[in-house]
């Protein structure tokens, strides 16, 4: 069985360098980037990073009080959950280290590395912060819909008293916002792994959130149900078409074994 290599494409290779949010690169004359912080300051070198499906306040933009409020009311939201998403990352590999538990310290120590330093929140692969994941993307959800309704709540009451200009520069400003929320909906990094086939090649493959593998629109994909993971690498020469690697998963997504249709073994392990 000949596995075709597929090299892994950088993130900020696919992603446009102005997109906002989701810690890929901010528009110089919009955006003020703030990280996630947590009680012990984890984030601090990395104040550039913002969290997948956050935004960070306009340099430039309206300085109305009420604005001014809503926005320190947003980042604040941002940061608490944040910080309670690395907690319990930390508690994790607290529990973990002391067991000698090393495939699950190196998933652990990878959803940390790419939290901290890309602001992507935890692969979809592991099980374990499941349940964070999903409580830190409502908190973002949460908070972006009240700053929203602040803005036009505001840009409303500006139309009463008859400054439409001003009004009209809150809903321009909210709609830039709005594109960078709207950008985290799309195929998103998931988690980079070293791929490979008992007694042949190994490689490098990118997994994304819309299932592609190596590209958002890329032919080969993954699939996860519980704990199985199935990745079909389209080939004509496999039988029915395509090479399906059926894996389980180990705990917090530090490895994944299992085999393809002919019985070989396939292995993954997490890059950090």
């Amino acid at each position: 069985m000949k596995l075709r290599l597929p090299h892994a494409v950088p993130l900020l290779v696919l992603l446009p360098p102005l997109l906002l949010g989701s810690g890929r690169g901010v528009p110089a004359c919009a955006q003020e980037r703030r990280g996630p912080t947590t009680l012990e300051n984890l984030l601090q070198e990395h104040a550039q990073v913002t969290p997948h499906g956050t935004v960070a306040r306009p340099h430039h933009g309206s300085t109305d009080p009420v604005i001014a409020a809503a926005w320190k009311q947003y980042d604040g939201a941002v940061r608490a959950a944040s910080a309670s998403l690395l907690q319990r990352i930390d508690q994790d590999l607290r529990r973990a280290k002391p067991t000698t538990d090393a495939d699950t310290t190196a998933g652990l120590e990878a959803a940390k590395k790419a939290f901290v330093e890309h602001g992507s929140l935890p692969s979809m692969l592991d099980a374990g912060l499941k349940k964070a994941r999903r409580d830190s993307e409502t908190a973002y959800r949460d908070a972006a819909l009240a700053l929203r309704q602040q803005y036009d709540t505001t840009a409303a009451k500006l139309r009463k008293t008859d400054d439409p200009e001003r009004a009209e520069t809150l809903v321009q400003e909210w709609t830039l916002l709005q594109n960078a929320l709207d950008l985290a909906k799309e195929p998103q990094f998931d988690s980079t792994w070293k791929h490979s086939i008992t007694n042949g090649p190994s490689a490098e493959i990118t997994l994304y959130s819309n299932g592609s593998i190596n590209a958002p629109d890329g032919p080969d994909t993954w699939s996860l149900n519980g704990t199985t993971l199935v990745i079909r690498w389209q080939n004509p020469e496999a039988p029915g078409g395509a090479w399906v690697d059926t894996c389980e998963v180990s705990p917090h997504a530090g490895s994944y074994s299992g085999t393809n249709q002919l019985g070989t073994r396939i292995s993954g392990t997490r890059v950090p």
